[in-house]
């Protein structure tokens, strides 16, 4: 039985097969594919917008800035990625 929707209250529901929940995007089946996805995306183009002030920073302050979004976005899926393994493995 494949279920495109559900009632809760009254109110209809569309189901799909992932969710995004605090920027962590979850498939049906508790796997982070999608969010690896997502995530190297989102560095990429975080990334490529240095290109717009390059030329005003010198390059340590590209570095250090690159860097530091990179670093933080890693950080959080690795915080991530330890809670969904808690959750999972750990029961």
């Amino acid at each position: 039985m494949n279920l495109a929707t559900v009632i809760i209250a009254g109110s209809q529901i569309h189901l799909t097969d992932h969710i995004n929940i605090l920027g962590v995007t979850l498939h049906k089946n508790l796997t982070i594919y999608n969010y690896v996805n997502s995530f190297c995306k989102s560095v990429h183009y975080h990334v490529r917008a240095l290109r717009h002030i390059r030329s005003t920073i010198s390059e340590d302050m590209a570095k250090m800035v690159s860097c530091a979004l990179v670093g933080s976005r890693l950080d959080y899926a690795n915080s991530c990625s330890i809670y969904i393994y808690l959750l999972t493995y750990l029961r």
